[in-house]
């Protein structure tokens, strides 16, 4: 028995004297059993793709973000409405009107006044004359009234006026510096210099006599049995007209029988000078609202498309919009603009 306790007792010290080490070496194991469990737990799987999403904005930036870009695209639209758009305007309703006027020469239906070949009276808009001043090389058809939507397709005759060559006093209204800008070299002409105009009652000769401005001695008027023509267009800065220039041309030989005209009390108040057309609010407000209604679409797409496909999307329409509100717009500027 005594061998037996001994025996049992050295294997129960032995025993003793080997759980330490083996519970340190337990614990450390499991200690990194643990930490890896934890990094594979947050590492994403090899085979999970990764999402190409964009994050999405926040709401405010982006409608801040959205708005500065629709009202950079909308003053776009503007400018290029009256300067290169309104040019081609100009050009396009010019070429429209030229073959509509030799038309009715050819048919001898070109209106002699305020009334038309059939005794009708003369739509606001209508060919009435062509204008011609080699020493500006300007070749300009004329049109019947003087609101600001008339003269964004040329010059246009004051309908309180005779038509040019006719005796008496002819008005012709023309833009200086949007739509084509027909007028914008009014004030280089010198006395002496020719114009000729063309109507229904054949061509005309004209010779300038002068050159003013507001305050400026109004010449006398033309010889018994001849005509006066006056070129009328803004002065002053181009953004911001100012003042009036005119340019006063008497025929050369006597003038033409005299057609009906309009009672200067029976003209609308957008056919003055320097006049604009409040009409024009009603379209401004409506594309207005369709402007708004595109900022919100778009401001809610860019919370939901990366890249640029939203923008190949977006510009286009934001420019469409730009160019039609620009031209409504434009109608609210002074006729001679």
């Amino acid at each position: 028995m005594t061998v037996s306790q001994d025996a049992e007792n050295g294997a129960h010290a032995l025993f003793i004297d080997l759980a330490g080490p083996v519970a340190a070496v337990a614990d450390r194991v499991a200690g990194q059993t643990n930490a890896d469990l934890r990094d594979s737990a947050t590492a994403p799987a090899p085979d999970e793709p990764v999402s190409s999403r964009a994050p999405e904005r926040t709401t405010w930036p982006a409608l801040a973000g959205t708005s500065l870009l629709i009202l950079s695209g909308l003053l776009l639209g503007f400018v290029l409405c009256i300067t290169v758009v309104g040019g081609l305007h100009y050009r396009r309703a010019q070429t429209v009107g030229y073959a509509e006027f030799r038309s009715q020469l050819a048919l001898a239906e070109a209106p002699v006044g305020q009334l038309d070949y059939d005794g009708r009276p003369v739509a606001v808009g209508a060919p009435v004359a062509v204008l011609s001043i080699p020493a500006l090389q300007l070749h300009a058809l004329v049109r019947d009234g003087t609101t600001p939507g008339v003269l964004t397709d040329g010059p246009g005759l004051a309908r309180d006026t005779v038509l040019p060559g006719q005796v008496g006093t002819s008005v012709v209204f023309g833009r200086r510096w949007t739509f084509g800008g027909p007028f914008g070299g009014l004030g280089r002409l010198q006395p002496g210099d020719a114009i000729s105009v063309t109507t229904g009652q054949g061509t005309t000769q004209f010779r300038v006599i002068d050159v003013r401005l507001p305050g400026d001695r109004v010449p006398l008027g033309p010889a018994a049995g001849h005509g006066r023509l006056v070129l009328v267009t803004a002065g002053g800065s181009p953004w911001q007209p100012s003042t009036v220039l005119w340019v006063d041309a008497d025929t050369v030989s006597a003038g033409q029988s005299v057609g009906p005209v309009v009672p200067t009390a029976l003209l609308a108040p957008t056919e003055r000078i320097l006049a604009t057309d409040s009409s024009a609010w009603v379209p401004v407000l409506l594309w207005s609202e369709l402007l708004l209604l595109v900022a919100l679409v778009i401001t809610w797409l860019r919370t939901r498309w990366a890249g640029p496909q939203l923008w190949v999307a977006a510009v286009p329409v934001v420019l469409v919009i730009g160019l039609e509100l620009g031209t409504a717009a434009a109608r609210l500027l002074p006729n001679l603009m």
